[in-house]
């Protein structure tokens, strides 16, 4: 799955880049997911969430990336997924959406889990090997990919790469496989990163990374 699963949601090319690509300049492409119709209810539950104030922290991008062990994850709740058997938590006052449906015009399921905070959400993507489901996404915005981080969750290895441009965090993008399965996803602000001149300072970021790290198969 994951290489058709990254061709047109983030793409293998994109996570290509995500994983090597540090340093290149990347062109302003289209950041939102394609939404069908079926995914209208979950647009406009993000849009009544989403706010036009961008927010302006001045930490340096050389120290974006902070461990999730200071994060208190006692009152978080957990997310379980049936149909691939693994749980997530997430914080307590976020909202979960599970998307599946068919996408007609891109020939392809349409599947991801997204944790909704209050203007941002991080989306989730987990599949078997030759599986053709994604997130729907088409690009990449502009930027340069930075601060590279890797762990492992179960015996999955992630790479975090954060997309910076004009020495913003725009989005956090994240990707893994092992033999069986495929992990991806990214972090991002619900509305226009660019014109609200947007950055993730290190307090959201490392509650995105303590989410990725919590994953677990709950059936083993």
């Amino acid at each position: 799955m994951f290489k058709k699963y990254f061709i047109i949601s983030i793409s293998l090319l994109a996570v290509t880049a995500v994983v090597s690509g540090c340093g290149k300049n990347i062109s302003r492409d289209q950041t939102r997911p394609i939404v069908g119709k079926q995914d209208e209810a979950k647009k406009e539950n993000i849009a009544s969430s989403t706010n036009t104030k961008g927010e302006d922290v001045s930490s340096s991008t050389n120290d974006m990336i902070a461990t999730s062990s200071e994060i208190d994850t006692s009152d978080w709740q957990t997310y379980r997924n049936k149909e691939y058997g693994y749980s997530l938590m997430y914080p307590k006052n976020w909202v979960v959406k599970d998307v599946n449906y068919y996408h007609e015009e891109l020939k392809m399921n349409i599947k991801y889990v997204s944790f909704i905070g209050d203007n941002y959400a991080l989306t989730f993507l987990l599949g078997k090997i030759g599986d053709d489901s994604n997130s729907g996404r088409t690009g990449v915005g502009a930027g340069e990919f930075k601060d590279t981080e890797e762990f492992k969750v179960v015996d999955i290895n992630i790479t975090i790469k954060n997309l910076v441009y004009e020495n913003k965090i725009r989005e956090m993008f994240f990707s893994g496989k092992n033999e069986t399965y495929n992990i991806s996803g990214y972090f991002s602000y619900l509305g226009d990163a660019y014109n609200a001149n947007f950055d993730f300072n290190t307090d959201k970021l490392k509650i995105a990374e303590k989410i990725i790290k919590s994953f677990v198969f709950s059936n083993k």
